[in-house]
Parts: C-alpha cells; structure tokens; sequence
C-alpha cells in the first residue's frame, strides 16, 4: 500500500479547490497502467492529449486522483475553427516544435500564479509520465538530451507560458485574455533565469538603470493625429519617432512634437530600413481600423485588403525596435467580426514568437473620463524581463469611489473662448432641424470621421465645431490642427484619434512597469547578478 502523506490540512484541500469527498488522505506516490510509479511535481500526458503536473494525490471510494495545473501543446490553446475561413485559425503560441507545453489557468480574479487553478483527473485516465521541464527561459536547449527517433512521442517537453482567462461573473463572460511567461520562481530548480538576463539578452545590453528625471524613448506607429503621442508625452514619455504615411497626420505631428520625430513613411517600406536607431522602450500601434471597423461597407476590398496586411508586418516591427513594452488599439470588429479574430490573433502570435507576455480586452474609454461611449481591444506586451503593465483602475463610473461619468456640458468647458481659438478650428455645419442633445449628458454616440449622429451642439443650431470636437474626443486645448484643413480632413483626424487623456492612464502603468523593472534590476545587479558575473569573469579566464 502507498505511504499516506498526513500533513496536508483540510484547510489546505479547500483552499486548491479538492472535492470535499477526498479530504481524507493524500498519497505521496501512485502507480499507473504501465506499472511505472508516479509522485508529485511528475508530470503525465491523459487520454484527451492534454497534460498534468501532480502537486499532489488523493483517493476516494477506492479510486486515486491526481490533483495539478494542466498543460496544453501550444498549437491546442484557445483553438478554433473557422466556418467562415474553412480552416482553424491561426494559433496564439508560436508552435513550431511540439514539445512545447502551455499552462491553462482560469480565474475570476488578478490572480496569475501557476497553482491558482487545480484540476483533477482519475488515475485511469493516465496514458504515461512525460518529462516536462517548467521554466521562463526563451529559447531553452538541453544539450545532453540524447537524440530520439521520434522527439514529440519520446522527447522532453518544455512549459514557458501561461494562458489566462479572467471571467466576469456579473456578466458571464471572458472579460481578459492574458498570455504571460512562467516566472523564475514558478520554474523548477535549475531552470529558472533571473528576469535582469532576460532583458538583457532581448535588449543586447542596452538597458541601464534611469535616473528619476530621465525619460524613456517612445514610439508610434501609424500615429494619426497624435492621440496617443499626445497621452504618451503626458505621462512622461519621450517620442524617438512618430510614424505615419498620410500627408495631413504628418503636418499635424509636425506641429505638435517637433519635425525632428516625424517619419512620412509608409509602414512596409519602414521595415526595410533596419536601422539600429529605432531602438525604443515604448512602442506603441495603432494599425488602421477601416477594414475592421463596423462602420466599414466595404466598398473598397482592395483598400480593405492592403490596411489588414499592415498588421502582418508587427512581427518586423518589433524585431527593428525591440520595445520593452508595446501597446496596441484597434476597434472591437477585430475580434469577431474580421475574419473571425484571425487577425487579432495574428497580433498576438507575432508578440509572443517575439517572447513578449501580453494581455488584451476590450475596454470603454468613457470609464476613463471620455465624454462618449468609445470601445477599443487594448493589448499591453512586455519583452523577455520586463514586468508587464497592469490595467489601470477605471475613473469614472457610477461605482464607489468613480468620478461622475464626464458629460458633454463639462468637455465643452475645456474649450478656449472663441476669440481664442483659430478660425480653422471654428469651422463646423449649420443643422438647422437636428434634435439637440442633453448637455448635462455623456454625448449618446462615438465620434467619427464624419462627427457621428451625436455631432450636434447641445444649445446651438449647429454642428461642434472642431475645437469642441477635439475637446470631446480627449484632445487637451494646446493640441494643434493644420490651419490649410477643411472639415472632411480635420473630422478625420479628430475620429480616428484615440482619446489623448483617458489613455494617459495607460501609459501612467507603463512607466510604472519600467520604473519598478529598473528599480529590480539594480537591485539584482548589485546583489546576486555581481555574485554571477564575478564566478562568470573568473570562469572566462580559468578557460
């Protein structure tokens, strides 16, 4: 009979979800079908072709269970068929060697420890032990693994990520999808790396500690008008270069940033540049959101066509400029609506074959003091070593401790007197019978490039004119426009933009993620790392 292990509480059973039935005894070893014993921290392939890691195993009416986080090869995770496309859809993972494994976690809280979901499986149901080594290293090589004739049956497998979903039991749905890299402390002994070499060896040693008053470098891909520039030099960033390939945009980046940052460039033809001066901390993309948007009739397929193969090229991007941090935006028609999610999905598989962890959902920025309902996919990415950004906490809301939701009449307070605002800026159009909006209200529709339904002033037989606009879509007073624009060519600008202070709030927690990395990095360097490269300096010239 199996030795019994006592010194597993029931405090300890409740707490890892363990059936109430098997409290009663736990076993440190088990045997299965094939006669080979079984302990915990060993790992098993099941019937169903998934994997588990025991952490520890119970037994109940005669029958024994086994108790751990299961693991999924990385081409099963979230995989999904097509109706529409005929084919799966394109993986989340890079899954180029089978022997690679991902953790399935699912949570309804911030939680994103390895341990946090335990499910359990008879031991009937074990076809064999596998050999899974957990660790955080990128690009993990067992040098004296022998050579197998069949490495994907036989072979050792490797876990460096965690897939997550966070639900949302009030409205019964996935409300976050997280792709995060195993931690050093996560991974087994001896196969855990420092988070400082890890962003060390994806940066190739360009990291130093900041200083409290240096910036970090940031970038922007397909800026637009400057909404997130705008928020990026807000909370403290500092912009290397700002990218777009429309006349308009690039006049108004000049204005607002400086001609020095401005790259008039289409995004295929930056990619062959290859230059190392495009090195930057923050990166963030914005790819054109036409062929996505619901708004879209797809009069133009060949147009629609050449804006989603510019998410194709993230991959490049971020081979070029090694951001340790990237965020993205796009409409919500990208999860579902495009292709199914296949291009979202593409997004995210180029992040994480970069060995970025990422996480995405959809988010409203009127939660984030916007004056009108506007909701975007938000993806934050991390590099190999740096802590990922978190989500920041919503602003505005009818919850405890939330501002008033912000309302047309007190956007419209932000604007300068009219003496003060260009003539250009004054333009806007007569509607003489238009239904005026309640000022006391958030405005009821999204601003767009042609205003929206909701574009009518609440006290005036007019249009906003376009300082106002701007004001309502997150645009701060000082923000410039080209004087030579007419309407159309503003209203663009404007509607497209990403509202510049609710997303302030992102990059605030972006910083925060650079500056606690740094702050960790010293620490480390100056500690154990020094310890490291001393033994590593005296191995160098022993050899």
């Amino acid at each position: 009979m199996d030795d019994v292990d006592r010194r597993l509480t029931a405090e300890t059973f409740a707490a890892l979800n363990v059936p109430f039935e098997h409290h009663a005894e736990s076993f440190n070893k088990a045997r299965i079908a094939d006669g080979e014993r079984i302990r915990p921290n060993d790992s098993v392939e099941l019937r169903d072709g998934s994997f588990l890691r025991i952490l520890f195993i119970t037994k109940h009416d005669g029958t024994k269970h086994l108790h751990g986080y299961r693991l999924l090869r990385n081409g099963e995770v979230d995989k999904r068929y097509s109706e529409k496309l005929g084919h799966d859809l394109m993986a989340l993972l890079p899954c180029d060697h089978q022997n690679e494994l991902c953790v399935i976690l699912k949570t309804t809280t911030d939680t994103d420890a390895i341990d946090s979901f335990l499910v359990s499986e008879p031991l009937r149901n074990v076809v064999c032990k596998r050999h899974v080594i957990v660790t955080n290293t990128v690009h993990y090589c067992d040098k004296n693994q022998p050579a197998s004739h069949d490495p994907e049956d036989d072979g050792i497998f490797y876990c460096r990520w965690k897939y997550i979903e966070k639900a949302d039991l009030k409205k019964r749905t996935v409300s976050e999808f997280q792709l995060r890299r195993v931690s050093r402390s996560e991974s087994d002994i001896e196969n855990g790396i420092a988070p400082f070499w890890l962003l060390h060896e994806h940066r190739l040693g360009r990291d130093r500690l900041r200083r409290s008053n240096e910036h970090y470098t940031y970038a922007d891909i397909c800026a637009g008008g400057g909404g997130t520039s705008r928020a990026a030099v807000l909370a403290g960033l500092t912009p290397q270069f700002l990218l777009d390939n429309d006349e308009n945009a690039c006049a108004t980046l000049r204005l607002n940033f400086g001609p020095e940052v401005v790259l008039e460039s289409d995004v295929c033809d930056f990619c062959q540049l290859k230059e190392s001066g495009n090195v930057v901390e923050v990166m963030h993309v914005s790819f054109t959101c036409k062929a996505h948007s619901a708004a879209n009739r797809h009069t133009n397929p060949e147009r629609d066509a050449e804006h989603i193969a510019l998410g194709y090229t993230l991959s490049d991007i971020i081979q070029m400029c090694k951001p340790r941090v990237v965020t993205m935006e796009q409409v919500p028609g990208v999860t579902k609506r495009s292709d199914d999610g296949q291009h979202l999905r593409s997004y995210i598989q180029a992040l994480t074959e970069n060995g970025y962890e990422c996480r995405w959902r959809v988010i409203n920025f009127q939660e984030y003091g916007n004056a009108h309902a506007r909701q975007r996919v938000i993806i934050m990415a991390a590099c190999p070593g740096q802590q990922i950004p978190s989500w920041p906490r919503p602003t505005n809301g009818t919850g405890r401790r939330l501002l008033k939701p912000v309302r047309i009449k007190d956007a419209l307070l932000l604007v300068p007197d009219s003496d003060d605002i260009p003539d250009h800026m004054l333009q806007h159009t007569p509607k003489p019978y238009a239904e005026h909006p309640d000022a006391r209200q958030p405005l009821k529709g999204c601003i767009t490039t042609s205003g929206g339904k909701s574009d009518v002033h609440p006290y005036e037989k007019r249009s906003f004119n376009m300082a106002e606009l701007a004001a309502l879509n997150g645009f701060p007073a000082w923000h410039q426009f080209p004087d030579n624009l007419g309407l159309t060519a503003l209203r663009e600008l404007i509607g497209n933009a990403v509202p510049a202070l609710s997303f302030k709030n992102f990059f605030d927690k972006v910083v925060e993620a650079l500056r606690q990395t740094d702050e960790e990095s010293y620490e480390y360097e100056h500690t154990e790392g020094r310890e490291f490269m001393h033994w590593n300096s005296d191995a160098d010239i022993t050899n």
